[in-house]
């Protein structure tokens, strides 16, 4: 089992559109309208709108990750997200709402909360039962007391003397599930592959095909790895060698992944790996990993 870190941003996404698709949410209605207790020290704040917020172009600031308290004692309990929004009423934005995208898990943390109140179930209960359970991913959960940890990859950490702390309990806010804190096999992101790659066809699906377009046409560019990568509603749009590519990739301390769809070559690949180094990004093993493993698998390169 490995946490996904921010690929868990795609289940958000599938979310949403779900409660789209059924009339509960509309992308171009204020923020406010689906969470009234949202209120920021700039005023712009009231043209945000769950689009904005699917695409990282809120101006809304990051997770403080170093703050005290933090991660030695995080919020755990039922009513986090909405602790949360609420804490946000003395912040500010740094720039005009749609104005610029600045990537941030905070946004996907408001769209966690948005979700709860659209469709009257908490975020997590919601992503197990309108598509965990459905698509069978019984060994994928958010919640750290729901894990099993004979399960869990370990975690290689370097300490501050140098050694290597092997598998060390690391707790997570709440705050974090809906951008980036999901544990999962191999065996379920595969399942949560093959239903997004039919694209609304076939048993089990998710979304409608419109909702697939939605989602991954790209809106914005983006400083990511590979190259030439943009971002769409919680997905990550780029190409490789000519082929469409869709996906995310996952970083978190001890844990990267990568989910790569290529939709018109009917293939995905799915890279979970534990690391260390959560800096250099092309250091990690799914980074590195994943464009000559599509070579191989798209018969541009000999396999080794």
């Amino acid at each position: 089992i490995f946490n996904t870190a921010s690929v868990a941003k795609t289940l958000t996404a599938t979310a949403i559109m779900q409660l789209v698709e059924q009339g509960k949410i509309d992308l171009d209605d204020p923020v406010t309208s689906y969470l009234p207790y949202f209120t920021m020290a700039d005023e712009r704040y009231r043209d945000l709108t769950v689009r904005h917020v699917m695409t990282h172009r809120t101006g809304l600031p990051e997770f403080d990750w170093t703050a005290p308290g933090f991660y030695d004692n995080p919020d755990n309990e039922e009513g986090a997200l909405e602790r949360f929004v609420r804490s946000l009423s003395d912040d500010e934005l740094s720039s005009a709402p749609g104005e610029e995208f600045a990537y941030g898990t905070l946004n996907y943390a408001v769209l966690g909360e948005i979700i709860a109140n659209a469709s009257g179930e908490s975020y997590t209960d919601y992503i197990r039962n309108h598509i965990l359970t459905p698509l069978g991913m019984a060994a994928t959960h958010q919640l750290y007391d729901e894990l099993d940890f004979t399960k869990l990859a370990s975690l290689h950490i370097p300490g501050p003397d140098g050694t290597w702390i092997v598998n060390p309990v690391f707790p997570y806010a709440r705050v974090e599930g809906p951008g980036g804190h999901f544990y999962t096999s191999l065996e379920d992101m595969a399942r949560y592959a093959i239903v997004h790659l039919r694209q609304g066809a076939g048993g089990n699906a998710l979304l409608s095909p419109e909702s697939y377009q939605q989602m991954w046409t790209k809106v914005s560019d983006t400083p990511f790895p590979p190259p030439d990568t943009g971002y769409g509603m919680g997905w990550m749009i780029g190409e490789h060698g000519g082929h469409r590519v869709v996906g995310h990739a996952g970083i978190d301390l001890g844990y990267n992944a990568f989910m790569s769809m290529l939709p018109d070559d009917d293939m995905a690949l799915i890279i979970l790996a534990n690391q260390s180094d959560v800096v250099n990004l092309t250091s990690l093993p799914a980074f590195f990993m994943r464009d000559p493993i599509l070579d191989i698998l798209l018969g541009t390169t000999a396999a080794p």
